[in-house]
């Protein structure tokens, strides 16, 4: 069965650490637009962790190319006609600007001078990740095999955003003890809790789309329908739903019934465990499954 995979466990990693990266960076930027004075530390963390994150997933793609300067060769001889073509493309560009996001959140945060160049940064990254986590998807469902169809390119993003967003938050409550929080003269606050339960929830409905699609798309999607209950019951359904979908709803439900309605530190833990184990379950099956021979 190994010598039938082509995309193994290091693709795997790519797709999954970048994803991480990218949904922690559209995070931080857009609490960045929201209040920045407020969520500061988070914003920092946010925008740190998210270029280190992308760059150790290249890193393992780069592994699995067996020739690193394959993909430098490949950033100059971009064939943009292809999804992988414009995706090396996206990804040359993100990781510096990326990096420059990081360094300008570490040292030019506050003030007019650089809040004017920092917009534009935060803004155009914010836009290549986004690009970048539907390119994720888009790549496997350009393949034209019938276990990666269209409903992946939201179901790799959606699960993106959740981990990015839940790992953004639970290390920024570790590095600070559980403050986040800084005083502002804006008022405005963002509900952690909420937006993950909305996460969340989508990428419930994404995998069930994924699911209908390879019951009702003819002989081969059934098959590795059947293929999936059979040899991978476990980690997709106690490690995928359960970890990746049912405990952070139980979670954030606890969350958002009490009074201030948001995540403190232990709970945060927890789904940021909870959604990284199923996140990574997700997609690695998604991946291997349609490389296996099940008919």
């Amino acid at each position: 069965m190994q010598s039938m995979v082509l995309w193994d466990w290091r693709v795997v990693l790519d797709l999954y650490l970048g994803g991480i990266g990218i949904g922690a960076f559209l995070f931080g930027v857009l609490l960045y637009y929201l209040n920045a004075e407020r969520y500061k530390k988070v914003v920092q963390t946010a925008l740190v962790i998210a270029p280190v994150l992308v760059i150790v997933g290249l890193i393992f793609l780069m592994a699995k190319l067996g020739q690193p300067m394959r993909a430098v060769t490949a950033i100059f001889s971009v064939n943009l006609s292809s999804v992988m073509g414009v995706g090396i493309l996206l990804q040359s560009v993100l990781v510096p600007v990326m990096l420059i996001a990081a360094w300008r959140a570490l040292t030019c945060y506050d003030g007019e001078a650089c809040g004017g160049l920092n917009k534009i940064l935060f803004i155009a990254g914010g836009v290549l990740s986004l690009l970048t986590g539907a390119y994720h998807g888009a790549l496997l469902a350009g393949m034209g095999l019938p276990v990666w169809n269209g409903a992946v390119i939201m179901m790799f993003l959606l699960s993106s955003l959740a981990t990015g967003v839940a790992v953004a938050w639970a290390l920024a409550l570790l590095k600070s003890g559980g403050d986040v929080v800084t005083s502002s003269s804006n008022s405005y606050t963002f509900n952690v809790a909420g937006v993950m339960m909305i996460l969340v929830v989508l990428t419930a409905v994404s995998i069930y789309a994924w699911m209908l699609g390879l019951g009702t798309s003819g002989l081969a999607a059934g098959e590795a329908l059947a293929y999936l209950r059979a040899n991978y019951a476990f980690a997709f359904y106690a490690l995928a739903w359960g970890l990746g979908i049912v405990v952070p709803v139980v979670l954030l439900v606890m969350a958002l019934m009490k009074k201030d309605r948001e995540l403190s530190a232990q709970p945060s833990l927890l789904l940021a465990a909870s959604v990284l184990v199923g996140g990574f379950a997700l997609k690695y099956i998604v991946v291997y499954l349609a490389q296996v021979p099940y008919l």
